[in-house]
């Protein structure tokens, strides 16, 4: 690549003057890029120079991967104007060292990020492999952030469709992981090639970027183990990263919905000992076989949602799910369930026969309430009056008992033994 030349030209465009151009969406990094502007006599030279040079081909009306199941087309117009934009931001020199190590390397570095409410930190936690929590202000600078940022009333329409206006919260932070796009670009087809129809077939969402959102998904649902947390999902990017020629040009997300009665203003905020905790409970849980981690997944999913419903109707039936997978696993669609239920309960975690009785009860009530909920869709006070504690804090406990069943299972990479436990091995009650 003709290093000098560039650096050349990049240089008298500077001296002479980059502008980002005047109207359109100023305040995002993303429309600034699209609309940088210099001497026109400069820019000629500049593509001039881009077209000379066959390291750059691949810029040429190719289709650059902005992530896992997305791309964009791009030009060498395009290339020109995202150097424009960083030679503004870093200098020409930095610039094209950029360029020419980008050339050199296999893949596209970019970060994927999933933006969270319910739950918020002072700095980045590491929580399993590659992916860590972070406050959401320390993400990298892109389009997604600046929609959230923005606060001209011109743009809560636009808000409130992408679901992420003011009713539901704004994200507190986010988790991120680094990855690695291949191919870094791909051909484009003609609309009515076969070709072109087969790579939408085989691209339209891939099967690694769902399993990237699947982690996360898992992540964020674990962190329900630590204080009273709930995080919401909000929205999954990908992010290329700054450096990379055209990033600041092409990005890729998308919207996770929120349901009406699911969103969680509030902020659990982690203390050092809750992030201590959740790196631990989440390494573990990655490290459990397949089979438990799944039914899990499911419960965890379930106690997340409990926790943000506004119902009590609701609550428990999210609550009576998360506590019948850890409880009724290996039960069949025939077997009864009620009293199986409360003995278990009640058998794992009571360390004598008073503390039994008690947990006995509680699961008792807990699974009338999931019963009435279902059957009759509401709370009367004739049923009500029949429950120990007001229900609200009925359920609250019944959210403590799963996490300790769930921190129980985790710990000991298997579910009890149902039988001997029954039959009195005491040895398999949580501690």
């Amino acid at each position: 690549m003709n290093t000098k030349a560039l650096v050349d030209v990049l240089r008298r465009a500077r001296e002479s003057g980059i502008r980002k151009g005047d109207g359109g969406l100023e305040w995002t990094r993303f429309n600034a890029a699209w609309r940088i502007e210099t001497d026109k006599n400069i820019y000629d030279d500049l593509i001039k120079i881009l077209h000379e040079n066959p390291d750059l081909i691949e810029f040429n009306e190719k289709m650059m991967n902005t992530s896992k199941s997305g791309s964009c087309r791009v030009t060498y117009e395009n290339l020109a104007k995202s150097l424009l934009c960083r030679t503004l931001e870093v200098g020409e020199e930095q610039t094209v060292s950029e360029l020419k190590k980008y050339i050199e390397l296999e893949f596209t570095p970019a970060l994927n990020i999933l933006a969270l409410s319910g739950i918020q930190v002072d700095e980045k936690v590491d929580l399993w492999g590659e992916i860590g929590l972070v406050p959401f202000e320390s993400i990298p600078d892109c389009m997604m952030k600046d929609l959230y940022k923005a606060t001209d009333s011109m743009f809560n329409d636009t808000r409130n469709l992408l679901t992420i206006g003011f009713n539901y919260g704004t994200p507190k932070s986010a988790l991120i992981k680094r990855i690695e796009i291949k191919p870094k670009f791909h051909e484009t087809f003609d609309g009515n090639d076969a070709g072109f129809r087969k790579y939408l077939r085989n691209n339209e969402l891939s099967t690694e970027s769902l399993n990237d959102v699947e982690e996360f998904s898992q992540v964020y649902n674990c962190l329900s183990l630590v204080g009273s947390s709930a995080p919401v999902a909000l929205a999954f990017w990908t992010v290329i990263e700054e450096w990379v020629p055209c990033s600041n040009m092409f990005q890729n997300f998308r919207i996770g919905g929120i349901e009406h009665d699911m969103s969680n203003a509030s902020a659990y905020k982690l203390t050092p000992e809750d992030c201590k905790n959740a790196s631990i409970f989440i390494r573990k849980y990655f490290e459990l076989p397949n089979n438990i981690r799944e039914l899990l997944r499911i419960s965890l999913q379930r106690l997340n949602l409990f926790r943000r419903r506004r119902s009590l109707v609701d609550k428990a039936i999210d609550l009576g799910i998360a506590l019948e997978v850890l409880l009724l696993h290996d039960g069949g669609p025939d077997i009864p369930i009620s009293l199986p239920f409360r003995l278990r309960g009640a058998w794992l975690l009571g360390q004598d026969t008073a503390s039994r009785h008690d947990y006995y009860r509680l699961f008792k009530e807990i699974y009338a309430c999931r019963c009435e909920a279902v059957h009759s869709g509401k709370f009367d006070s004739k049923f009500t009056k029949k429950l120990s504690l007001p229900i609200h804090e009925l359920l609250k406990k019944g959210d403590e008992l799963c996490v300790n069943i769930i921190k129980w299972i985790i710990e000991q990479k298997r579910f009890p033994d149902w039988e001997k436990l029954l039959l009195g091995d005491m040895s398999l009650q949580a501690k």
